[in-house]
């Protein structure tokens, strides 16, 4: 079994319900120093007894996920392992039947009969010795795009959220309904819960089907982050979601269960660093700190009383007799060893002074060579993390301790470009234009060189800047800005766009073209001095593009 750094717990945790007593205000950490750690944690669920917890480990961002489980020994958490049918593919977001003998997860792992590669729901059975091996739960439920959660109800019906076609958001809430053992085509829950610019990721059901929790983005203040709901059955009817105040903050809240006695909910939340209010510009060295500690802004798992959230307790059992499934998982291919293409291999940057185990990102040299500047970043997965452009500096042949710019550290600031001839810098920002309050989205602006240090940052204009995103901006030596956006009229989700200097700055933007742009998301441009190569990062790019 692979391991995690084992962390005494300091006090015993778990109680007859497998968690810490219910705490009186507000949400409380679960496990601490060794559920909830500076890793990205997500996820909870409990085994009936109380003595087992399964839940996520993830690598931000998302290249893995992996199951884990940690048992009560003794009063105490035990060191968490690799639950034993996970390791090897992206497996996430495990969630117990009521009667706790079956552990549901989704994986991208290969399906028997399927060719193609997404994220299906799939299954393990306790046994006398333990758990089974995984079994896909097949058609109608899976489908041929991602299934992403599923949670059971006591007659078996089974909630879960996909992408199939049909869909009136990015992802719904599906549910089918088990009728002598078998699943029945899903049903979406329709308007009331779904929807346009909505997208469900999670969908946790009240063993009595009277509520269900909503783990979405689309319906928050901030479009792009998540936040936990409820939605109360009315006869055949969905209330419309309420958002859970007690639980939602600026950062991200997600991956709800139920606590074995039914009388709490556990859930994950990546509040934190990031979130925090400042009233100074952040420094490199906290930046640093502050990413290695359990605030870092990656996810950890509270919990909280339902009484709380104005619901009632629930009652975990099952009266379903469930389905036998056989479709078994194939056994791990072996992987080849990876053989370079061509004789060069990419070389780590300034290891241990400017790449560190921290997150590090972009990069752009003076014309002189003796300043680098980049950005670091918070380890957060929310859309705002914290980000600051910083600076390293060649002294005697060797990079310095970054520190930060003089210009940032107090907004968030990311993607440094500097012009051939390094009089211009500029960046992308979320921070208030003019007297204005700072908006949600990220704009460009610029800095000139003067002297050894640099002028105050100002916005590149309303040419340039829209109320959508823009940013990840490259110039070239004429002057022209490269920059990608999503504003209307684009044709995927970011388009690469090109402003033209005038006498009164940039005031000519135009597509870059249909030849570049495409149905996927065009971003980071890069474009050579002479503006006759141009780079960039494509995402879901069509192959006839």
């Amino acid at each position: 079994m692979r391991r995690f750094a084992l962390v005494a717990l300091a006090a015993a945790l778990l109680g007859a319900s497998g968690i810490a007593a219910a705490p009186e205000k507000g949400p409380q950490m679960v496990g601490e120093g060794v559920l909830s750690t500076p890793l990205d944690e997500f996820g909870g669920a409990i085994t009936p007894d109380g003595n087992t917890i399964f839940f996520n480990v993830s690598i931000p961002r998302s290249y893995l996920y992996v199951i884990c489980e940690s048992h009560r020994v003794g009063g105490r958490l035990s060191e968490p392992e690799i639950a034993p049918f996970s390791g090897h593919y992206r497996d996430s977001d495990p969630v117990l039947s009521p009667d706790g003998s079956r552990l549901y997860f989704v994986s991208d792992r290969p399906a028997p009969g399927k060719t193609t590669h997404d994220f299906d729901v799939w299954a393990v059975d306790r046994t006398a010795t333990g758990w089974g091996g995984p079994r896909n739960l097949g058609a109608p439920v899976n489908s041929s795009v991602n299934e992403y959660f599923a949670s059971e109800a006591s007659d078996g019906t089974l909630y879960f959220t996909s992408a199939r076609k049909g869909s009136l958001g990015s992802v719904d809430i599906y549910r089918s309904r088990l009728v002598d053992g078998r699943y029945q085509s899903p049903e979406n829950l329709g308007p009331a819960v779904n929807g346009p610019d909505v997208t469900t990721v999670e969908a946790l059901i009240a063993p009595d089907q009277s509520f269900l929790i909503l783990g979405a983005f689309g319906r928050s203040a901030d479009p792009a982050n998540s936040d936990l709901f409820v939605s109360e059955r009315r006869g055949n009817a969905w209330t419309a979601p309420r958002a859970l105040d007690p639980i939602n903050t600026a950062a991200r809240e997600y991956s709800p269960r139920f606590t074995p006695n039914g009388r709490s909910l556990i859930f994950a939340s990546e509040r934190g660093f990031p979130t925090e209010a400042r009233t100074r510009p952040v420094t490199y060295d906290e930046i640093v700190t502050r990413s290695r500690s359990i605030s870092n802004g990656l996810g950890n798992l509270y919990e909280i009383p339902l009484a709380g959230l104005g619901l009632p307790e629930v009652h975990l059992a099952s009266s379903a007799t469930k389905p036998v499934l056989t479709a078994a998982a194939e056994s791990p291919k072996a992987e080849a060893p990876f053989t370079p293409k061509t004789a060069f291999a990419a070389e780590v940057f300034g290891e241990g002074v400017i790449s560190t185990p921290g997150y590090e990102s972009g990069g752009a040299f003076t014309p002189d060579g003796k300043e680098f500047y980049f950005t670091i970043r918070d380890p957060t997965t929310t859309t705002r993390p914290v980000a600051a452009i910083c600076v390293s500096r060649l002294r005697g042949g060797k990079w310095q301790k970054p520190e930060i710019a003089p210009f940032s550290g107090r907004y968030f600031d990311y993607a440094p470009a500097i012009s051939p001839d390094g009089k211009w810098l500029v960046f992308t920002s979320i921070r208030p234009i003019g007297g204005a309050a700072a908006r949600n989205d990220t704009d460009l602006w610029i800095v000139e060189r003067r002297g050894e240090g640099w002028a105050e940052p100002r916005n590149l204009g309303a040419s340039i800047d829209t109320t959508s995103e823009e940013q990840s901006a490259s110039i070239s030596a004429k002057g022209e800005i490269y920059f990608s956006s999503d504003r209307p009229g684009g044709k995927g989700g970011l388009d690469l766009y090109r402003a033209v200097r005038g006498a009164d700055g940039w005031t000519t933007v135009e597509p870059v073209g249909f030849a570049v742009n495409s149905e996927a998301t065009e971003t980071h441009p890069y474009v050579t001095p002479e503006a006759d190569l141009l780079l960039f990062v494509s995402v879901g790019r069509p192959g006839d593009a």
